[in-house]
């Protein structure tokens, strides 16, 4: 029985994270997440880091959540999530208060009706209102009774007649499977034969999405654009808060090639968008969710509007200008969305019970609990920019199962890299090896996402890969571009800091910055000198000047103001210009990707070599060509990537070691500059060198 099956269980794991319980709180107490997946874990640890629930149980649950924080969050795998009656015995058994229902399925399978009329709030849509995800072709029928933006469209049923329509469509075509596939059952045709291909893949004898998925397509126009995703959370009459905008990544490969996937990373909010348009979008879902209550279908839960920002004829083909914007949906989910979920939640304001806001959707309260992103006012409530990229496994996504259970490494790493704020478990399983140790493997095709969180979008996503890049197991697979678009395209300023010892003579005319491409933000010297660094750097207006030295200081004092300095400036990129110290590895490690020096010649040559010394040694070997080179820095010296390097001509007989010192300190300036366009305009770049700079794959 129920009651038997459930009695004295306990989970094993290590405490992570978690809140102190207020026994004056009126949350929610017991609380039953469904689903195994990334979004279910991020929904865990939210509910831990700004509500005081007493116990979460997730339903199976994966290995991430099992580790969580036991005993307070207990994952349930015997309860069998496709069955309503299960739900409702272990519900009453364990006196839940509220149900939070990750994934779609039980949702369309009428899972919240049961909860309902059993009395247990259910934050999740009836299966009614959940039709909005689970047939495309009633979402569109209901967009077209209610004056819904959207793209033209057709609905059929039969394979001959659908392929017809197709011939006769302009390219490129979009063909959809109506009812649920997992985020795999669109295909953006670029030709007819694509076209035809993909609607045999449906509706053929393969059946691939299963015979019922199979009965119905939908096709309709390519909308041209910037795709962005919107969740509202809705109490039945009203959209209650909207979270700030975000975008996730299908595609399997960089450039959004290759495949479909359930999403191999995210961003939010996305930056430079207006708020009339964010206006624009939440005002479509009020008007959704109204139409739900019209038509006797109030909708609980989080609606999820995916929105194509399309050109009015005459717009610009940059920047985000309102006036010339308009959304139209490119679909409707029925919870919160995966990857985008992992990088929305950790910007709730911590003053926020995350279990009272979704508890106040299922009863539909009237009262304000969160702020809106785009309010006015309350912009700020939001913290910070997030991003989240996901490691996927060998085949994922076109592989069939079994999937083979590799080892998983370096989680105790990634979770430690300062700005990571979660490494996300979704599709791992722990295992006891023969040997008797413990260790993770994969489970599933989409095993685990590295969020990042900072104050700026470009480091959010550059602290996500360095703790990727931590992590690694077998045929492992991940984007590098996750969010580069959104940073080339907003064109904030990188945000520079500087560390030398001398008076930094290439690195001055950078210390006033460039409107649009950078701001130099801190600047550091263990060296007080007369018209030395830390002086011109105050002449220059930099407002953060620190002296990081000092005699009988030792090393390691020098590499904690360092470190701490560069995260209270919140800097993305620490500049390295005559710096007399060696870093130590483990602020080598923290700024992984994100620090920078240059040295007087191209290297590998002359590797070690310093001030004239280099020069000479230049001389010395007859070359004639040297220059400069701008690398990262790791713990070899001299020995980390190179992202530039200047070249100038060396004149044997002529030069001198000064002579040829002066010619190539004045092209370091120029390589720094380069090396900065670099991270604004083509971050995978970096993104790709953090993640060979990490563990040996």
């Amino acid at each position: 029985m129920i009651r038997q099956r459930y009695q004295g269980r306990r989970s094993a794991g290590l405490i992570t994270s978690g809140s102190p319980i207020d026994p004056t709180d009126t949350t929610p107490t017991n609380i039953l997440i469904i689903g195994n997946g990334g979004r279910e874990y991020a929904l865990a640890e939210s509910l831990l880091r700004v509500s005081t629930p007493r116990k979460i149980y997730v339903a199976p649950g994966n290995a991430g959540t099992q580790q969580l924080f036991p005993p307070r969050v207990l994952n349930v795998p015997e309860l069998n999530v496709n069955d309503g009656e299960d739900i409702v015995a272990f519900a009453r058994k364990e006196a839940i208060d509220l149900v939070v229902v990750g994934p779609e399925g039980p949702l369309v399978g009428g899972l919240g009706d049961q909860l309902r009329e059993k009395g247990i709030p259910c934050f999740g849509p009836n299966a009614a209102a959940a039709r909005l995800e689970g047939s495309k072709a009633w979402a569109k029928e209901f967009m077209q009774r209610h004056h819904i933006p959207t793209a033209v469209h057709a609905t059929f049923s039969d394979f001959a007649t659908a392929g017809d329509y197709v011939q006769q469509h302009t390219l490129p075509v979009v063909i959809k499977v109506s009812s649920l596939a997992g985020g795999k059952g669109v295909t953006v045709a670029a030709t007819y034969e694509e076209a035809l291909a993909a609607l045999e893949a449906i509706m053929g004898p393969a059946a691939v999405f299963g015979i019922e998925a199979g009965r119905e397509v939908v096709v309709e126009e390519c909308l041209v654009g910037d795709e962005v995703s919107v969740m509202a959370m809705c109490d039945g009459n009203r959209v209650v808060t909207c979270l700030p905008c975000a975008r996730d990544f299908k595609r399997l490969l960089d450039s959004d090639k290759g495949p479909n996937t359930g999403g191999m990373g995210s961003i939010a909010p996305v930056p430079g968008l207006t708020p009339a348009v964010e206006s624009k979008m939440r005002d479509i879902l009020q008007q959704v969710v109204e139409g739900m209550k019209e038509e006797g279908h109030p909708y609980h839960g989080v609606l999820y509007g995916g929105f194509m920002l399309t050109r009015k004829e005459g717009g610009k083909e940059e920047g985000w200008e309102e006036e010339k914007r308009e959304p139209k949906v490119l679909e409707f989910n029925c919870r919160f969305g995966d990857p985008e979920t992992q990088s929305l939640l950790p910007l709730l304001p911590s003053n926020t019970s995350l279990a009272a806001l979704m508890l106040q959707c299922v009863q539909g309260a009237s009262r304000e609990t969160v702020a809106e992103k785009g309010s006015g006012t309350e912009d700020a409530a939001w913290e910070g920019f997030a991003a989240t990229v996901i490691a996927a496994s060998e085949s994922y996504p076109t592989s069939s199962w079994p999937i083979k259970a590799h080892i998983i490494h370096g989680l105790p790493q990634a979770a430690c890299v300062p700005g990571v704020h979660s490494v996300v478990h979704a599709g791992t399983v722990r295992k006891v090896l023969a040997n008797g140790a413990r260790v993770m493997t994969v489970s599933g095709g989409r095993v685990l996402g590295v969020t990042g969180k900072a104050s700026t979008l470009r480091l959010a996503i550059l602290q996500a890969y360095h703790g990727l890049s931590e992590i690694f197991f077998q045929g492992m697979q991940y984007r590098t571009d996750i969010g580069a678009d959104a940073v080339r395209s907003a064109r904030a300023p990188v945000r520079v800091a500087v560390l030398g010892s001398t008076k930094g003579t290439s690195i001055l005319p950078l210390l006033k910055g460039k409107p649009g491409q950078y701001d130099v933000v801190l600047v550091l010297s263990d060296k007080e000198l007369e018209n030395g660094l830390l002086e011109n750097a105050r002449a220059a207006g930099v407002k953060d000047c620190r002296y990081v030295g000092g005699e009988g200081e030792g090393g390691k004092a020098a590499m904690e103001k360092i470190e701490v300095a560069m995260e209270e400036a919140q800097a993305e990129v620490l500049l390295l210009n005559g710096y007399n110290r060696i870093l130590s590895p483990r602020l080598v490690r923290i700024l992984r990707g994100r620090c920078l020096n240059v040295h007087p010649s191209l290297l590998p040559d002359f590797a070690g070599h310093f001030d004239l010394a280099v020069h000479q040694a230049v001389l010395d070997a007859k070359r004639t060509q040297s220059g400069c080179t701008v690398h990262f820095v790791t713990d070899d010296v001299d020995q980390g990537p190179v992202l530039v390097q200047k070249t100038c001509v060396v004149e044997p007989g002529v030069d001198t070691a000064a002579m040829l010192k002066a010619k190539v300190q004045a092209l370091e300036t120029e390589a720094w500059e380069e090396a900065l366009r670099v991270y604004q305009e083509d971050l995978p770049r970096v993104t790709q060198t953090i993640m060979a700079m990490g563990v040996k794959r």
